[in-house]
């Protein structure tokens, strides 16, 4: 005689979170499908957008020292110490308060979102631009790194125009290096996100 082994019965509350849980799954897989579309389709906006908030919050610090929030403006001021000196003497002034970045920062971050949304409105025509060598970016920036080391050396003091000026240049450099090479490289993880979540 063979022995019956009693299997316990899937109750209605089993059979709902099983269910559930695949369906869950399902939606979470899609859910990070379509945000890694978002996100890789979307690379340059939400570098140009990045870029908008950190020349923004820049000017926040000057104008919560004008407006009297003091203790508000200081960290700000720390927050953006950690990336820039902020010597007095080679910054912009807001309201009698300087601003939280140096020209030279100015010009960089500026500078970066003027080519980056001038890349976004290029559209189809950017493949026509072929990314400049690493040791062209690099001769490109040259003239930032002898303007920064010789002032901070004390050989020289550097003035408005040429930190502005090499901060640009540094710029555009950069730009002209990372920019053609982004949307291919985020194509590439677009394709393999949809197989990875497809």
């Amino acid at each position: 005689m063979r022995e019956v082994i009693n299997q316990p019965e899937l109750t209605s509350y089993h059979f709902w979170v099983n269910n559930y849980s695949q369906v869950v799954a399902g939606f979470l897989q899609g859910l990070g499908s379509r945000l890694a579309s978002f996100l890789i389709g979307h690379h340059q906006g939400l570098i140009n957008l990045l870029l908008v908030i950190v020349l923004l919050g820049s000017l926040v610090a000057p104008c919560l020292a004008h407006w009297g929030y003091v203790a508000s403006s200081k960290i700000v001021y720390g927050a953006y110490h950690l990336a820039c000196h902020q010597k007095d003497s080679r910054c912009l002034y807001v309201f009698g308060h300087k601003l939280g970045f140096c020209m030279r920062c100015v010009s960089i971050y500026l500078s970066l979102l003027i080519f980056g949304l001038a890349w976004s409105l290029l559209g189809v025509n950017q493949k026509k631009i072929k990314p400049i060598g690493f040791w062209l970016a690099f001769l490109l920036a040259i003239p930032l790194i002898l303007d920064g080391t010789t002032q901070s050396l004390g050989l020289r003091e550097s003035n408005a125009f040429l930190r502005m000026a090499t901060g640009c240049l540094f710029s555009l450099s950069a730009a002209l290096w990372a920019y053609p090479r982004l949307k291919p490289e985020f194509m590439s993880l677009n394709s393999v996100t949809d197989e990875s979540f497809g």
